[in-house]
C-alpha cells in the first residue's frame, strides 16, 4: 500500500496532469520523459510517511481537479507525439488518469481483502463471490 500511495502521487503531478497539460498545450509545456519503476527508489517510497502521502496526494488530486475546472473550453481532442505510443489526445490522457486510478483502487481492495481472509479466520463465501 505504502508504494500504491507514493506512486499515486508522482503519477498525478509527473505524469496524467502534466500529460494532460502538455496535450492541451505543447508548445508551453513539453513532454518530459517518466520513470514510475525508478521512482520507487528515487523517491524512497519504502521510507516515506504514510499518513503524509496520503495526505499529499489528496491535495494534489484537489488540485489537479480544481485546474482541470478552471479550462475553459478546452480542446480534449488536441494531441501530443508520444515517443513510444504514437499520437496521443488530451482526452486520452484524461481517461487514462481515470482508468488508473480505478486500476490502483482495485490493487488496493485486493490487498485489503487477502489481508481481511488471512486475519478474521472465517469463511467469507457469505460476503458474496470475490
Amino acid at each position: 500500500m505504502q508504494e500504491i500511495v507514493c506512486h499515486l502521487v508522482d503519477e498525478e503531478v509527473l505524469d496524467f496532469w502534466a500529460r494532460v497539460q502538455t496535450a492541451l498545450d505543447e508548445e508551453n509545456f513539453p513532454l518530459n520523459p517518466i520513470d514510475p519503476v525508478g521512482w520507487v527508489t528515487s523517491g524512497n517510497y519504502m521510507g516515506s510517511d504514510y499518513e503524509l502521502k496520503v495526505e499529499e496526494w489528496l491535495a494534489e488530486r484537489k488540485e489537479s481537479v480544481s485546474w482541470l475546472r478552471s479550462l475553459e473550453n478546452p480542446d480534449w481532442s488536441s494531441s501530443l507525439d508520444h515517443p513510444t505510443m504514437g499520437t496521443l489526445t488530451a482526452g486520452h490522457f484524461l481517461a487514462n488518469w481515470l482508468a488508473h486510478d480505478q486500476l490502483h483502487i482495485r490493487q488496493i481492495n485486493g490487498y485489503k481483502r487477502g489481508y481481511l481472509e488471512e486475519i478474521s479466520v472465517q469463511d467469507l463465501s457469505y460476503a458474496g463471490k470475490w
